[in-house]
């Protein structure tokens, strides 16, 4: 482990993300685009609720999915690795909401939090107001909501890395063990 240890972003996850964000987007704009006199209610919502309803759900599937289409899109045009773990520390790009550059010194250790069944890494780092102190004011309240769901500002999720999570854990715990000691010499930024 004297090495960098870079993990790509999975082009086949990104395709998939893309292709299954822009089948919401349609579904939301054939939901716009209903006849609301057409619309049938379901038996116990009230109708007049039940055909207001289904335009603004059809508006917020095409914002939100929107949105991830073209953040999967960005990814998938982006050249830099997922991740690099170094002797230095750990340098995220896997996903919307990245720290960037973790130098070991601020890591204090790794925990699994499962949210719908889904496995993800978070970074406990020493300062984590810091750390949501950081980026524009959308990313800051995002990274609040993670310090507030998770216990850290950062929050890793191996669905977009050419690596599965029990890897990618093991791979951060061991560079942490390894580096995690020698904070005051390990702590420039790798690139």
């Amino acid at each position: 482990m004297e090495k960098d240890t870079v993990i790509a972003l999975s082009k086949t996850k990104l395709l998939l993300l893309i292709a299954g964000a822009c089948g919401f987007v349609a579904l939301g704009c054939w939901m716009v685009s209903m006849d609301a006199d057409k619309i049938v209610p379901i038996a116990s919502t009230p109708g007049v609720f039940f055909k207001k309803a289904i335009p603004v759900i059809g508006i917020v599937s095409i914002v939100f999915f929107g949105a991830c289409a073209l953040f999967a899109l960005k990814k998938f045009a982006d050249k830099k690795p997922g991740m690099i773990l170094s002797p230095s520390g750990m340098l995220d790009n896997s996903n919307g909401v990245s720290a960037d550059f973790i130098p070991w010194s601020e890591i204090t250790g790794f925990s699994v939090w499962e949210f719908q069944r889904q496995k993800i890494l978070v970074v406990n780092v020493v300062d984590p107001q810091k750390w949501i102190n950081m980026g524009g004011p959308i990313w800051r309240k995002l990274k609040y909501i993670n310090f507030k769901l998770a216990g850290s500002p950062i929050t890793i999720s191996s669905n977009l890395l050419k690596v599965n999570f029990a890897e990618l854990l093991f791979l951060c715990n061991a560079y942490l063990a390894k580096y995690g000691k020698h904070r005051a010499s390990h702590s420039t930024r790798p690139y």
